[in-house]
């Protein structure tokens, strides 16, 4: 049995300069560091030839992210893997991650665009009205757990080789950023305080900057296979990929 370690370290710096000219032009300069730290280990725990018990190892991985102003931002991931026999493998994993909204999101210029045309979703007709675009100083981060059970299978069949893995996954996002805000009837249900109209009803303004959401559940299964081999006359390579999501549940608090 091997046991296994490594880490890494990293620094970026990201500056967001905008420029806004209106009637009052303004100049703007953010400057933001990043500085990750990375560790990780696998751990054998058992390495059996015996059917069943066969090999079983942890891997664990653990980021954390200082971002100037904001402070610090952990992320761990835990797996089990246990292999019965050579061919399958079983899988359970827990990914937690935080991550802060990128600069240009936060710093961007706010652009108020009047006569922008759209639909209104409430009536499926074409409307003019003022656009809030740019950035969103009150974006907070978000946090993302997922659990996974991953079953592998890996074999030969004569000179072809498939490999083939099932995934259940469970995904919780903390303050999930919203960014795609077109006026839909699904999206004005959810949140009506982002489409504006006046005392008649017709809609005068809707701001699509990105904001946070309360919290967003989903759980998905996905199934993959894959086929390849060769072409023993002609010498050729071949390879045949299938795939397949079911969303089981897709929850959005707003």
């Amino acid at each position: 049995m091997l046991f296994r370690s490594n880490a890494r370290l990293s620094n970026s710096i990201q500056t967001v300069r905008s420029n806004l000219e209106t009637k009052s032009s303004g100049t703007g300069v953010f400057t933001q560091q990043r500085s990750r730290a990375h560790f990780g280990v696998d751990v054998p725990i058992i390495d059996s030839p015996k059917p069943v018990l066969g090999k079983i190892a942890l891997t664990a991985n653990g980021d954390y992210e200082q971002v100037s102003a904001v402070g610090g931002l952990p992320a761990y991931d835990l797996t089990l893997q246990w292999q019965p026999i050579d061919r399958v493998a079983v899988s359970i994993a827990r990914t937690v991650t935080k991550a802060q909204p990128t600069l240009d999101r936060n710093r961007d210029p706010i652009v108020f665009s009047p006569g922008s045309l759209i639909i209104d979703p409430a009536t499926g007709q074409y409307v003019l009205v003022t656009r809030i675009s740019g950035g969103a100083p009150d974006l907070k981060a978000s946090a993302q757990s997922d659990d996974l059970f991953r079953l592998t299978y890996y074999g030969m069949r004569g000179d072809t080789t498939l490999s083939a893995t099932l995934d259940y996954t469970s995904t919780t996002i903390t303050n999930p950023i919203i960014l795609n805000a077109y006026p839909t009837p699904l999206f004005q249900r959810l949140f009506p305080s982002r489409l504006v109209r006046d005392s008649a009803g017709r809609l005068v303004t809707i701001d699509v900057r990105p904001f946070n959401g309360a919290a967003e559940q989903r759980k998905t299964v996905r199934l993959n296979a894959h086929l390849s081999g060769n072409f023993a006359a002609e010498g050729g390579d071949w390879d045949i990929s299938l795939s397949h999501d079911w969303i089981l549940s897709d929850r959005l608090d707003p």
